[in-house]
């Protein structure tokens, strides 16, 4: 396999004995050489004897078999707890087949289906990795990140933006959790007063005043947008 060391010996009879090697392509000196070819190649080795008298060997040829090209894909691409995830092997190879398969999900959970499935029971980012091994013995692995949320964003109904460290800001439980989550805030005539198209709980209703706003938080993550209204109390 492409990457693994081979070992090639020759040895010499007749001439003057005290016999040196060269070996081709690469170069190398000695009656064995450790080689690692990245594809098939043949080595000839040319010895010379204390005469300096030179003779080559019938090339010795070093198959190389190519390796698998390991890749996974998953359905959905990000979860909560207790979804069950489909994981799609997509790993390719040029000779032979692929005939074996290891999973890695990241919570000491394991498998060597082919298109395994899994659920996780915490949120978090799980480290997600396939090794996979052809026909030919040859293994390759890829490992990538899954992301598991939360259940869900817990959307509040008040803010009291009045300075005194308690909340002031909008927040969105476990909005932190997720990414690109794009927030639209309207007043009472359905004007736009604020938008965001990453908000990370950073809204201190500031130049707007008490009263009742309607909001939109579009979480691509999720099924669909939050909404709701929201109350501005500073008096609270």
């Amino acid at each position: 396999c492409a990457g693994e060391q081979a070992f090639v010996t020759a040895s010499a009879s007749g001439g003057t004995p005290g016999y040196t090697y060269s070996w081709a392509p690469g170069g190398f000196t000695g009656s064995g050489v450790l080689v690692s070819p990245s594809a098939t190649t043949t080595y000839t080795v040319y010895v010379t004897d204390a005469a300096g008298c030179t003779s080559s060997s019938t090339g010795v040829v070093i198959t190389v078999n190519p390796s698998p090209n390991s890749l996974f894909g998953s359905n959905p691409s990000s979860s909560s707890p207790n979804i069950n995830v489909a994981f799609t092997d997509n790993s390719t190879v040029t000779t032979g087949s692929i005939v074996s398969w290891m999973w890695y999900f990241g919570d000491g959970a394991t498998s060597t289906l082919q298109n395994p499935s899994h659920s996780y029971a915490d949120p978090g980012t799980y480290t997600v990795c396939l090794v996979v091994t052809s026909s030919n013995g040859c293994s390759d692995s890829i490992c990538s990140d899954y992301f598991v949320a939360p259940v869900d964003i817990l959307v509040p109904n008040v803010i009291t933006p009045n300075g005194d460290g308690k909340n002031d800001l909008l927040v969105f439980q476990n909005l932190l959790f997720y990414e690109n989550c794009y927030l639209q805030i309207y007043n009472r005539w359905g004007a736009l007063i604020y938008e965001d198209a990453n908000y990370r709980n950073t809204w201190n209703a500031a130049n707007v005043s008490d009263g009742t706003y309607y909001f939109v938080l579009d979480v691509p993550a999720l099924n669909g947008p939050k909404k709701g209204y929201l109350q501005v109390l500073r008096g609270k």
